[in-house]
């Protein structure tokens, strides 16, 4: 299936390669969330996870493990359900003439019912989901840029001060949207994604670069070499909350990080899942997997790298 197009056989792409990944890139929330992230995540780690064990571990492997945790969380799992759900409506929209609505993706297993009181149950699930997925990132944005702000001009740290934020987010989110694809959101992605990459160069270079390059080969050979059991560990028996030895991790670390993880993926995927399909039109079903979940992911464990590890060389000068 990897030649299939989103469209007719001869269609073209109406973005360039490069355009087009960044307003892939720049729709997922990641950008809030890796800043949010990108040293607190780590840093949160070497105390609390599912395999912190008093004792048990040193410090190097702890420092490993929150990386790799980051990694988990921010890596191939999580982009997946874009790319499932980009491929699907792309198909449907674009080959068969449907709605690009959700519903429209259950087409090809439920018919003509999904143009009924199903099908509009469907998107109205599809629309809360996405209004739960802009709260969180718009919050701990807020968050952010109020701390930000606190810390460079003495700003009140405040719930007022973060509503204030959050709509001053909207309204530029909603210009942004009213100038259509190509005159807002193609040119706020293309600065979204120079800026957050001018500022992972420049932590790269004016931090221990040789240091920070080779956590970024480590951690992408031991990410893969523990892929497979991250994917299915489900902290069975941490979650029955029987201290023997007391090595074992937090019962609650899965609901507090990867659960919240997945549950803030998953309710983003309707709106970028359609987004991708949007302006994904000519492009065929192998390059959306190689653009949602190659160049993202790779991005995000470069990023990781860059600022986790910067964090946790810091915190490891402080001890």
């Amino acid at each position: 299936y990897a030649s299939i197009k989103m469209g007719g056989d001869n269609s073209i792409p109406e973005y360039n390669t490069v355009t087009w990944f960044m307003m892939m890139f720049g729709t997922a929330g990641s950008g809030t969330g890796l800043v949010y992230y990108g040293v607190g995540e780590p840093i949160f780690h070497l105390s609390y996870n599912r395999y912190v064990a008093e004792g048990y571990l040193s410090f190097d492997q702890i420092s490993q493990i929150a990386i790799n945790l980051a990694y988990y969380h921010w890596g191939i799992h999580a982009w997946m359900c874009y790319t499932i759900v980009g491929i699907s409506m792309g198909i449907v929209a674009h080959r068969m003439g449907l709605p690009l609505t959700i519903r429209s993706g259950l087409f090809p297993i439920f018919g003509k019912y999904v143009f009924g009181w199903f099908g509009d149950l469907v998107d109205a699930l599809s629309i809360f989901t996405t209004l739960f997925a802009i709260c969180t990132s718009m919050g701990v944005g807020a968050i952010q840029i109020n701390t930000g702000l606190n810390l460079l001009f003495g700003a009140k740290q405040s719930n007022l001060v973060q509503v204030i934020l959050i709509a001053l987010m909207t309204v530029l989110g909603g210009i942004s949207a009213h100038a259509g694809l190509k005159r807002g959101v193609r040119v706020l992605s293309i600065i979204t994604f120079c800026t957050m990459s001018a500022l992972a160069f420049m932590v790269l270079f004016l931090d221990d670069t040789t240091y920070l390059l080779n956590l970024l080969v480590q951690s992408f050979g031991y990410h893969i070499q523990h892929l497979m059991d991250l994917g299915f560990y489900s902290d069975a028996f941490e979650q029955l909350n029987v201290v023997v030895d007391k090595k074992s991790g937090p019962a609650v670390w899965m609901d507090w990080w990867t659960v919240f993880y997945w549950s803030w993926w998953v309710s983003w995927s309707p709106f970028v899942g359609m987004f991708i399909a949007k302006i994904s039109k000519g492009r065929t079903v192998r390059e959306i997997i190689n653009a949602s979940l190659t160049g993202p992911v790779l991005f995000n464990m470069i990023w990781f790298a860059v600022f986790g590890g910067a964090g946790l060389r810091m915190e490891r000068l402080a001890i």
